[in-house]
């Protein structure tokens, strides 16, 4: 069989089956690689359109920006049906994604985040800090930076993709998600990056923004969501991009 290969979203997709390579996930199939052919080709037309490609053990949504509320759908009913715990790791975890993770939590779930302490986007930082903190969730402090984004349900159902689990997400990006119960890449994620980003952030202090400065980080991302927001119809075809 010939060998498939696509590398996009930050997700790098193979023929027949998981491996890690370079902190992405190769997936060997060709029905996903034929899948993000035709995505790349119709995006890069502007003809963004949102699909879903099932394979064994796996699924990977394409969301078009547009019809992303409906697209993000089965990501939230997955944190709504969690019963034991949630781990996420993401830079910039913002609404609608917390308050689903804050319901959990008031479930009894134990949901724990992995977020940069020296982040780029000190607002979206400062925002999540004070918003885990009044929802009851547990979060803890990477001493660098870091884009790596994944969510691990109940330590059987994987999430990850392009998307950082933000309203920019939510509101107009054209994402990839990947949800996988593969119990080998699994596994294979907790060792490669789950449990050595909650080890390296085992030791930071918690940390709790002052309330003006809470205040202030949560009118940025209102007002953020706003712009976003009105962006999410504009041109997409790669020359509007460029």
């Amino acid at each position: 069989m010939a060998d498939y290969v696509a590398y996009l979203g930050g997700l790098n997709f193979s023929d027949h089956n998981f491996a890690w390579q370079d902190a992405m996930v190769r997936i060997a199939d060709k029905g996903a690689a034929d899948f993000l052919a035709r995505d790349f080709e119709a995006t890069w037309c502007g003809k963004a359109r949102a699909g879903r490609h099932q394979g064994d053990g796996f699924a990977i949504h394409a969301l078009d920006g547009r019809s992303n509320r409906e697209g993000f759908e089965p990501l939230l009913a997955a944190i709504g049906g969690a019963r034991r715990s949630i781990q996420l790791v993401s830079p910039y975890v913002t609404f609608p994604f917390l308050d689903a993770l804050g319901e959990a939590a008031t479930r009894g779930v134990r949901v724990e985040i992995v977020t940069p302490v020296d982040n780029n986007k000190r607002a979206l930082r400062d925002y999540l800090l004070a918003e885990a903190h009044r929802l009851g969730i547990l979060v803890r402090l990477l001493p660098t930076m870091t884009h790596a984004k994944a969510l691990l349900i109940d330590e059987s159902l994987l999430v990850m993709g392009s998307s950082n689990f933000d309203f920019v997400s939510w509101l107009a990006l054209e994402e990839y998600l990947l949800f996988s119960t593969d119990a080998a890449l699994i596994a294979s994620l907790r060792q490669d990056l789950i449990e050595p980003a909650f080890a390296e952030a085992e030791q930071q202090l918690p940390y709790v923004p002052s309330g003006p400065r809470a205040i202030i980080a949560r009118l940025k991302v209102q007002g953020a969501a706003i712009l976003v927001g009105a962006a999410r119809n504009a041109r997409r075809g790669a020359i509007d991009w460029h």
